[in-house]
């Protein structure tokens, strides 16, 4: 077995690599199995072959395994040079899967710690437990977690009196901004430690201007008490298919926690969808977060995690 670089020979094969390891999560998580994903990984893989730094283990001409990171960038978490690879920028196939995930990394990572990169992260399906394994024992942990749903499974939701629920225009989201700065609060905090800044009036009306998302508001009253915010797009190459939604921000005053509130709201978001011909709805969040942990995995299947490394010392022996 050698390793070379990852080139448009290799698309295919890697391809069909993908495609393995998106069928086998299938059997683990069924609402994402809805349709081919063969020409949309080729693409994807396409586009991370062109514009990222990869390696392929190679055997008789035939591809075992491969792995590609975009990157290095800077500002990576902070103050890390970082890469990334996305779920769909590995492969590995054989007897000893989780030998040949860390023999890729090893490759990858050598080129591209002398690029400056400090900071590696790695999305892999759920139950993939040979990758998972391969990167927990050379020391990366878990950070983000993608989930999905089916808007016809039933959610159980009672009613919380009082509270009022309702999707509002993207001119009045401004109203939203002590609520999306309670978020960066919330995950500043033990044990997430996300070092997000505020937002200010300026900085928040610019983010939306740049994205193309939509609320939903929990009100008491006329306060907004809690949000959702949906994309077209989440995390995932399989969150960009056209019956599917994601959502890409959320957010509860701790003080109305505990009272359905967000059931409901949730229970908002899954019907308006469904009256638009959506057939799914996704969300991605911090696992590092307690209180989305706790939550979303109630109501949503964990089909990835994203694994995180942050190499302290490259002096080092």
């Amino acid at each position: 077995m050698r390793f070379d670089p990852l080139t448009d020979q290799h698309i295919p094969e890697a391809v069909a690599l993908a495609r393995e390891a998106y069928d086998r999560e299938c059997g683990h998580v069924p609402a994402l199995d809805v349709a081919d994903v063969s020409g949309v990984l080729t693409g994807a893989i396409g586009t991370l072959v062109e514009h990222g730094h990869g390696v392929a283990a190679v055997d008789d001409d035939r591809l075992l395994g491969y792995m590609a990171f975009f990157g290095p960038y800077g500002g990576f978490w902070g103050t890390g040079t970082g890469c990334y690879t996305p779920l769909h920028g590995h492969g590995a196939t054989g007897p000893d899967r989780e030998r040949l995930t860390s023999l890729l990394f090893q490759h990858a990572a050598e080129a591209l710690t002398a690029q400056g990169a400090d900071t590696f992260a790695i999305t892999t399906y759920r139950h993939d437990h040979d990758v998972r394994s391969a990167l927990s024992l050379i020391g990366f942990g878990i950070r983000n977690a993608d989930a999905i749903r089916e808007i016809d499974r039933p959610l159980a939701v009672k009613p919380a009196p009082g509270i009022t629920y309702g999707e509002i225009v993207k001119a009045s989201a401004v109203d939203l901004l002590p609520l999306k700065n309670g978020l960066v609060h919330h995950l500043r905090q033990s044990p997430a430690f996300v070092a997000n800044d505020e937002f200010t009036p300026e900085s928040f009306a610019e983010l939306l201007n740049e994205r193309e998302t939509r609320f939903f508001v929990a009100r008491d009253g006329d306060t907004p008490i809690g949000y959702m915010e949906l994309a077209d797009q989440g995390e995932s190459y399989l969150s960009a298919a056209p019956d599917m939604r994601n959502i890409c921000g959320a957010f509860l005053l701790p003080e109305y926690r505990g009272r359905g509130i967000y059931q409901n709201l949730l229970q908002l978001v899954l019907d308006t969808l469904r009256g638009e011909g959506f057939r799914r709805v996704g969300v991605d969040f911090e696992t590092m977060n307690p209180t989305a942990l706790h939550f979303w995995p109630k109501y949503f299947d964990v089909y990835t995690h994203s694994f995180a490394r942050r190499i302290d010392d490259l002096g080092g022996a």
